[in-house]
């Protein structure tokens, strides 16, 4: 089966995107082959679940109504109902309208609540089941189509069944060259146009899954090949870096070579240091033997100096003495060697007898 023909495939769930209006629900289930789907996922503020019931051909389709506008807003706004029963919008008319249909004019306005993407993704189902999309929303089909592709839903759709403006009939609206260019370029190419009504034409959609794969495999690429310059910028810088690393290594080593050079040449002065410090211990434990001995000798010989002394003062007061005692009998002495001498002395008559004597000897 080609992928053109996949278009019709029986998808399980339709999100219908309307205001109030079910032709286009009602064009893209009698479109496919395959009959009505099992469940349709009504997203209208404005319309019934009973109504568009009635527009499918099957009476046990599983619709599940939710009366609001799919958007990444919160609160609400305001959907205007006009004289034309089948024209709702949520936009002013334009002049193009006006001159379409003359004496048309906004009749009420309904309050719309805002569907977070958080509850639309909630009753879509898993992220993988894929639906059909039907948009009738005069004015605002472009926006809603920009929603779905921001919030990832629109990757999802294989089928998309619109009916919108041939020229821009609302304010910041879009035409449907506008409509058909924006699908081509998210990969949806055109499969039927119904113009039963020339200036409000029925678009139908297929997705191209071929072309959806094509910027995927672009950005795989791109990031294979971002990876890889990634890649070979790291490996080189890493060979910079080992380079880097073996400079320093080798300059690491020649350090560590020059340092154990010093630390054997350090070690040598230090086991020469050693013997010289066991030598000058031994040279001082001797040292201090001999100083002991000869403390000791001058610990006997200051003993002997005092002893001199005590005997150096002894005989030098003896002496003191005697020299006191010599003075004091020298005056004596010498008085009695006077009388010695006249004692001894010979008598003149003696004298004259001993010269002679003396002679003849």
């Amino acid at each position: 089966m080609s992928e053109r023909q996949g278009a019709y495939s029986p998808e399980k769930t339709v999100l219908a995107v309307v205001w109030g209006v079910y032709d286009t629900l009602k064009w893209c289930s009698e479109r496919n082959p395959h009959g009505p789907p099992q469940r349709v996922v009504l997203l209208d503020p404005i319309g019934s679940k009973s109504a568009a019931l009635s527009s499918l051909s099957k009476s046990d389709v599983e619709i599940i109504h939710i009366a609001g506008i799919p958007s990444d807003k919160d609160g609400q706004t305001e959907i205007f109902s006009h004289t034309h029963p089948n024209i709702f919008s949520s936009a002013r008319m334009t002049t193009a309208l006006q001159s379409l249909f003359p004496g048309l004019r906004v009749k009420g306005a309904v309050a719309a609540e805002y569907i977070s993407t958080e509850g639309l993704s909630s009753v879509l189902g898993r992220e993988d089941e894929t639906f059909a999309l039907v948009v009738e929303t005069p004015g605002a089909e472009l926006s809603i189509l920009k929603y779905l592709e921001e919030s990832g839903f629109l990757d999802r759709v294989t089928t998309i069944h619109l009916r919108c403006g041939k020229d821009i009939f609302f304010e910041h609206a879009s035409d449907e060259a506008q409509i058909r260019e924006w699908l081509k370029a998210h990969f949806f190419y055109l499969l039927d146009r119904r113009g039963e009504d020339p200036d409000w034409p029925q678009l139908a959609f297929a997705a191209d899954l071929n072309g959806r794969r094509i910027p995927a495999l672009e950005a795989r690429i791109e990031g294979m090949t971002k990876a890889l310059a990634e890649r070979d910028s790291a490996l080189k810088d890493a060979q910079a870096k080992y380079e880097q690393l073996e400079k320093s290594l080798k300059a690491e080593q020649e350090r560590v070579t020059a340092h154990k050079a010093v630390a054997s040449h350090a070690q040598s002065s230090l086991r020469e240091n050693e013997e010289a410090l066991a030598r000058a211990r031994g040279d001082s434990a001797r040292a201090r033997h001999e100083m002991s001995l000869m403390l000791e000798s001058l610990r006997v010989t200051q003993g002997d100096l005092k002893d001199l002394r005590g005997r150096y003062a002894s005989v030098f007061d003896e002496k003191r003495k005697l020299e006191e005692l010599i003075r004091k009998l020298t005056p004596r002495l010498q008085e009695a060697a006077g009388q010695l001498r006249e004692l001894f002395a010979p008598a003149p008559n003696d004298a004259a007898h001993t010269e002679p004597a003396a002679d003849q000897g």
